[in-house]
Formats: C-alpha cells, structure tokens, sequence
C-alpha cells in the first residue's frame, strides 16, 4: 500500500519478475529499493526520484550477490536500531569489549 517500501534485489536489474513488481509498487505509490548490479539494467530505468538503488559496479553474479548480503545486513542494523532503540557501538567498544 502507500507509504511501504519493496525491496527489490536483482544482479541482472532485468529480472521480469523483479520489474513486475517495481511497476506494481510504483502504480501503489511505494518507495523501491532496488539492489542491482552491473549497469542496474531495465530496473534502473525503471526507478522513480522518490527510489533508492545501490548499483554493484560488477558483472560477475557471485560478487554483486556478496556486496547484496552485506548491504542486506547493514539494513537490518539500521531498522533493529530504530525499532528496538539499540545503543551504538563505538570503536574503542569493539577493540576492547571489556
């Protein structure tokens, strides 16, 4: 509905079932988070101003996959952190935990 976001991962950016969905967001007024690699392919086109996309400057699959899982990971961070308020770690906490 309006106001979610769908996030759509692709390492092509021409899977036909990812831009399906990315119109079917958009005709739903959602924000699309497209992860892509490459170029961004058709899905790049296919991208709003209101859209984010994190482009993976790669051809190979197995690396744009790679950097996908990390970005992947730093998102959930991102949303624990304001859905559960989790503290910030600094760098003197990770060299020295106790």
């Amino acid at each position: 509905q309006a106001g979610d976001v769908l996030l759509a991962i692709s390492t092509s950016g021409n899977s036909s079932n990812v831009l399906a969905a990315v119109d079917a967001a958009h005709q739903r007024d959602m924000t699309v988070l497209a992860l892509t690699g490459a170029r961004g392919g058709a899905l790049a086109q296919r991208l709003r101003d209101t859209d984010v996309q994190v482009c993976v400057p790669h051809e190979m699959p197995a690396r744009i996959m790679e950097v996908h899982h990390l970005v992947l990971h730093c998102i959930c961070d991102g949303v624990d952190a304001q859905l559960l308020g989790l503290p910030v770690t600094t760098d003197t906490e990770l060299e020295d935990p106790a």
